[in-house]
């Protein structure tokens, strides 16, 4: 009505802080910031304080530069949703990161805090090491952050959630109607639609898209199934909290144990999951699921993974099946049966990220993009890539069956 359009030409923006609680992502950042941040604050001047003076200087200007406001909000420009820029934050937070845990803690640290790390009333675990850092939080037992240090630093877990946006809804309106606004309009007022290659695309992911999230389906699905959210879900363990059982350290090793019990299919579940770090890089993740009901229960175990190598069309980056080259690049989605799974990236941070099954597994992977805001039009943007992990699993009452990975990262 004409009354809800003055109404509305009024409500506008709002407080950028606002973000922090409409994307985990944008709010993960910026506590990845405020933590290097603490860390920087801790600097200790021992001697060859010139040295140490130097180095402070060079954390502290990376610590700036990761406080670029660009890439923590969106509006009309990409800002959160392009990659390359939460890229640039990341790498200079993790530069900034790196130098200060070397002056405090010195040589071949090792180390484990339990903090709230994302403010959100229950505490995380990180693990930290000159050549990694991983975060794990409650929300599904996941693994939330992954930080390689050496060379050229990356987040593999630099990831992003699709959410609905007023603009899509704007545009879907706009799609089957070819009247444009008339006369002169800002940026904020050009009447966008959802180009037709990329409507099909326009799904909302209902969990965070991080390592480690457990799905509970009815049935093996495609790649493409998966990737548009065409599957049934017969649990919610994707979108609980676990309790942390075990958390523990030593010189060689980290122990993180979830636990968490919930129906599938109305009969319960008893999962047990446990993370070990290596000192060395790398980690292993083993799920153990029991029946804990009096009847028989069969179900697809899905775990999703989603890792970014950023530029997902170029062609130095690609997906590889028991060491064997399986795609073109990191846009394409299939499925592969085997032991080893793994993305590859030849030419900019040159590593190979390897899934290692104990036992045959299908893989399936995808490309996740977001369709955002790009001034006067719509652009799908590639943000990582996601892998799952399917196992099917009868259970009888009171069995137990458990399926087992490792994860690592290989340079090139």
């Amino acid at each position: 009505s004409n009354e809800n359009e003055i109404i509305t030409r009024f409500m506008r923006g709002g407080f950028w802080r606002n973000y922090f609680s409409k994307y985990s992502e944008s709010n993960r950042m910026n506590k990845r910031m405020i933590y290097a941040s603490n860390i920087f604050d801790r600097f200790k001047f021992k001697r060859n304080k010139d040295k140490i003076k130097e180095d402070k200087e060079i954390a502290l200007d990376y610590l700036l530069q990761g406080q670029c406001n660009c890439p923590y909000w969106h509006g009309t420009f990409g800002g959160l949703y392009l990659n390359n820029l939460r890229h640039a934050t990341y790498s200079n937070l993790i530069k900034s990161t790196s130098i200060s845990e070397k002056n405090i803690y010195g040589e071949n640290y090792f180390i484990k805090k339990n903090i709230d790390f994302d403010m959100d009333g229950r505490d995380e675990v990180i693990i930290s090491s000159e050549k990694e850092t991983l975060i794990f939080h409650s929300l599904s037992g996941s693994l939330i952050e992954w930080d390689l240090k050496k060379e050229n630093p990356i987040n593999l877990i630099d990831t992003l959630k699709r959410r609905e946006e007023a603009y899509h809804i704007s545009a879907m309106r706009n799609t089957n109607n070819d009247n444009q606004n008339e006369g002169h309009v800002s940026i904020h007022e050009i009447a966008k639609k959802v180009d037709e290659k990329i409507a099909k695309y326009l799904v909302f992911d209902k969990n965070e898209k991080v390592f480690g999230v457990d799905h509970f389906l009815n049935k093996m699905p495609s790649a493409e199934e998966f990737q548009l959210l065409q599957y049934e879900e017969n649990a919610k363990f994707f979108e609980t909290h676990y309790k942390i059982i075990e958390n523990k350290i030593d010189k060689n090793f980290a122990t993180i144990i979830f636990n968490k019990e919930e129906k599938v299919n109305g009969k319960n579940i008893n999962l047990i999951k446990k993370y070990i770090i290596d000192s060395n890089g790398g980690f292993s993740l083993e799920v153990n699921l029991e029946n804990k009901s009096k009847e028989d229960i069969e179900f697809v175990y899905a775990l999703e993974n989603n890792l970014t190598l950023l530029a997902g069309g170029e062609n130095d980056r690609y997906y590889i099946g028991d060491n064997k080259r399986i795609s073109e690049n990191l846009s394409d989605a299939g499925e592969f049966a085997g032991k080893t799974f793994g993305m590859t990236d030849e030419a900019y941070i040159k590593i190979k990220i390897l899934i290692e099954a104990e036992e045959e597994t299908i893989f399936l992977y995808m490309p996740n993009y977001t369709i955002s805001d790009a001034v006067d039009k719509l652009e799908m943007n590639y943000q990582n890539s996601t892998v799952v992990c399917l196992k099917k699993i009868n259970l009888k009452p009171n069995e137990k069956k458990y399926y087992k990975i490792k994860v690592d990262t290989k340079n090139i």
